[in-house]
């Protein structure tokens, strides 16, 4: 995925390449950070054990500007140790005399849906989808609008927001076509002819 936002000159050390090899630090591991190589990193999760702790570099990532003017890179980190777990970090990248350095890391959740990462102003927007309070771990249904600020050295969500579902109300629908259990294919000749429109609740 290319990146959703440009500041023009990036140092080589945030490129994409540098992202992929660089340092991140990620409470998931034994040692508290974890050097990517190629984008990925896997070890054992203990000694001795037959898990393994495996980070992967996602395809999401952002460059904006901080607060004092410096070009910076957001990027989120992809995360499991061989339990039902997956864990989503988001990390904030900037270049330190040619070098990435990984100025802070926070929790995004687990299992959740990643669907875009940008940067607005100096703050960093996540759309995802994560659990709500009745949903099961593995099939998360809350769509929010997250913003992140960095102060004082951290990672600090200054806004959390719902996003309101699309809705079925206002859209006639046509049948285009069924496909039955032994997978044959039907199409009626008029689409037209077979409408359904969901009306708005009458309280």
């Amino acid at each position: 995925m290319e990146p959703t936002a440009s500041t023009g000159d990036v140092p080589g050390s945030i490129s994409q390449e540098g992202l992929q090899n660089a340092v991140y630090r990620l409470d998931t591991t034994a040692s508290g950070t974890v050097q990517l190589t190629d984008g990925e990193y896997v070890a054992s999760a203990a000694p001795g054990s037959q898990s393994q702790t495996k980070v992967d570099l996602s395809d999401w990532f952002a460059y904006g500007l901080l607060p004092d003017g410096q070009t910076a890179a957001a990027v989120i980190l992809v995360s499991s140790s061989g339990g039902s777990g997956t864990f989503y970090h988001l990390a904030l990248m900037a270049d330190a005399s040619g070098q990435a350095v990984n100025l802070a890391t926070t929790f995004l959740g687990d299992r959740v849906i990643i669907h875009a990462l940008n940067f607005d102003e100096s703050k960093i927007v996540v759309e995802l989808t994560r659990q709500g309070p009745e949903d099961a771990m593995c099939c998360p249904t809350q769509r929010m609008l997250e913003v992140y600020a960095y102060q004082d050295g951290e990672l600090v969500k200054v806004s959390s927001v719902e996003m309101a579902g699309p809705s079925l109300t206002g859209v006639v629908w046509q049948w285009a076509e069924f496909q039955s259990s032994d997978e044959s294919l039907v199409k009626p000749d008029d689409p037209e002819a077979y409408t359904l429109q969901f009306l708005p609740m009458v309280s």
